[in-house]
């Protein structure tokens, strides 16, 4: 009952409807402690599977174990329809089952794990792995994304491809998943670079995006400390945002998104960045089911995303660099 309760809450009051275009959301989320207690409580359950609906590909972050992604994603796949009135996606989800879980010494030494969720249809992540290297608490979690082609699906009844008109051409980008640790987060996020290096030799791609709660504001990690190191130049990285993105230190940017290359940040809409208002989101849905929720209930962090689009009119878009904000430092 309280599922529905969310479902007509968002579609009525808050969220927008998941509709079908030609670009692609690309999405970050650190739910904090997201642990089996969080999952089997259907009103935070079906809040967060809510939250990232409308995502692409999102980057989870703060999930206990597999198990419990793979529970959420199943959450998801029942939950999303009930607040679309377009397509019903199917999503995935995808981890290192090579990598033990993260031993997080900060919250509360608790496990973590990273994950992938996409919605197949429209993208993949593949051939995933952990960036092995001694300077990060949790292993930064790197894959390939592969965007499916577009075709007119009016130009053939049979769904064969072959026979079909193509829109829009697929792409493969290298995508980047990492959850800084507090007391490391400056060199972790130095290092990001090293990273993506190993990922281009991997999948011989030149482009992709780096995405996470890089701790990267306030308390941990101050912009000015990274002036210098290649992964704040915007020759080589684009740093696409600078939303606040906690709800307990209201302005705080812990959570950031890059574009490295020059296609992968002109295919980055200019003003597409979006925090999500989670304040907004409890008020109105959550807080009108049960008033003895707390916002921290949710997480405190929201997701943030970027909409991508390497269709028709990329060559004649403004030059990349004026989508990065740390294009002003130099």
């Amino acid at each position: 009952m309280k599922a529905f309760q969310i479902g007509f809450l968002l579609v009525c009051v808050f969220i927008q409807d998941i509709d079908i275009t030609h670009s692609i959301r690309i999405g970050t989320f650190d739910i904090t402690e997201f642990k089996q207690w969080k999952l089997e409580d259907p009103v935070l359950s079906s809040g967060l599977a809510a939250m990232i609906c409308h995502y692409d590909v999102t980057f989870l972050q703060g999930a206990e174990s597999e198990t419990l992604v793979e529970m959420f994603v199943a959450k998801m796949n029942s939950f999303c329809p009930l607040i679309s009135t377009e397509k019903n996606y199917t999503y995935e989800y995808v981890v290192d089952k090579n990598a033990s879980p993260c031993e997080r010494t900060e919250p509360c030494n608790m496990q973590e794990v990273y994950a992938f969720i996409y919605r197949s249809e429209n993208v993949k992540v593949n051939n995933v792995y952990s960036h092995n290297s001694s300077e990060y608490e949790c292993l930064p979690l790197v894959g390939k994304l592969e965007i499916a082609p577009i075709y007119d699906m009016d130009s053939d009844s049979t769904n064969d491809t072959s026979n079909m008109t193509l829109i829009e051409p697929g792409y493969d980008f290298i995508i980047i998943g990492h959850h800084s640790s507090k007391k490391q987060a400056l060199n972790e996020v130095k290092g990001l670079d090293n990273a993506f290096c190993g990922a281009k030799d991997t999948y011989d791609l030149t482009d992709g995006y780096i995405l996470g709660n890089f701790e990267a504001d306030c308390d941990y990690l101050k912009i000015e400390d990274l002036l210098y190191s290649i992964i704040y130049k915007p020759t080589y990285f684009c740093w696409l945002t600078d939303k606040y993105t906690s709800v307990i230190q209201k302005e705080c940017s812990f959570d950031r998104i890059l574009a490295a290359g020059y296609q992968a940040t002109s295919c980055v809409l200019a003003d597409s960045a979006v925090a999500f208002n989670v304040q907004d989101y409890f008020d109105n849905v959550i807080s009108r089911i049960d008033r003895r929720y707390q916002i921290t209930d949710i997480s405190e962090h929201t997701p943030l995303s970027v909409e991508v689009d390497c269709g028709d009119g990329l060559r004649n878009r403004s030059p990349p660099i004026t989508k990065c904000f740390n294009w002003k430092d130099f």
